[in-house]
């Protein structure tokens, strides 16, 4: 599997979360009155406003029409949704529409969810379009990329890359990504939807339901074999549950994933209790 094609499911993961029960910070930025700014764990941010609830997910591999996609396939009722562009001006922004939510691209490093109360969903694609033509509203923004997951530090080995909640390592030929995520809908519905995400990329997985350990913590898991022409990709998936927070990770590599983890997955998975 590519680089990019390794977000699909931690984007459905995302795109899915729960309405949060964070703090709301107010914004002040124009144009954004009565809204306000709830920053959940991992990349995504909720903007809120009467009547709209916008996620904003930080492009990571996927990005543009590709991210829109990934998003629109994994989600329930994706496959209703509608190609669209929508225009800031001279900027195309490549968008899905569903008759309850709008998915849009609106900056290379933007990944958009909107829902709204308005008829056609009027209010999202305003709110699109501004963030399309001036950036992220004053007082949003994405974190640093944390090396930590379940509170353990992780280390980039030598020889490998960090690219944004990814480690890299091709000397071994193997990734691990990672997400914490607002997530209250338990870890066997996170598997669910990453298994949904990987098959609506690939024609022909085989999942494996398996128990899991990520970072010492029991959880549910998942070993897939993506059969392609160019020959199978391996996947293993572990979604650890704890206080409305879903902690993923996959290992993603060129032969089947079992203990002993190859470098760098042996950072967080371990072998099942």
């Amino acid at each position: 599997m590519s680089g990019a094609r390794r977000w699909v499911a931690l984007l459905a993961l995302a795109a899915s979360a729960c309405t949060p029960t964070v703090a709301v910070r107010p914004l002040t930025a124009p144009g954004w009155d009565g809204c306000g700014v709830a920053e959940l764990q991992g990349t995504m941010r909720n903007i809120l406003c009467p009547g709209l609830d916008l996620r904003l997910l930080r492009a990571q591999g996927f990005s543009g029409a590709p991210g829109v996609d990934a998003i629109a396939k994994a989600m329930p009722g994706g496959d209703a949704t509608q190609k669209e562009v929508l225009h800031a001006g001279d900027i195309t922004i490549p968008a899905r529409v569903h008759p309850a939510y709008l998915i849009a691209a609106p900056r290379v490093d933007v990944l958009a969810v909107c829902r709204d109360s308005t008829p056609a969903l009027a209010r999202c694609r305003t709110a699109i379009v501004a963030i399309a033509q001036s950036g992220l509203p004053e007082g949003v923004t994405f974190p640093e990329t944390r090396l930590e997951l379940l509170g353990r530090p992780l280390v980039v080995p030598p020889g490998c890359q960090l690219t944004i909640e990814r480690i890299v390592c091709p000397t071994t030929g193997f990734a691990v990504d990672w997400r914490e995520q607002e997530w209250k809908d338990g870890a066997d519905a996170a598997i669910t939807a990453s298994t949904r995400a990987l098959r609506s990329r690939f024609k022909d997985v085989d999942e494996e339901r398996i128990p899991c350990t990520l970072v010492g913590h029991a959880g549910v898991g998942a070993r897939y074999t993506v059969h392609m022409h160019a020959g199978d990709a391996y996947a293993l998936a572990c979604v650890v549950e704890r206080s409305g927070v879903a902690s993923l990770a996959q290992c993603l590599g060129p032969a089947p994933i079992a203990a002993p983890y190859p470098s760098p997955c042996d950072q967080v998975f371990g072998a099942p209790d």
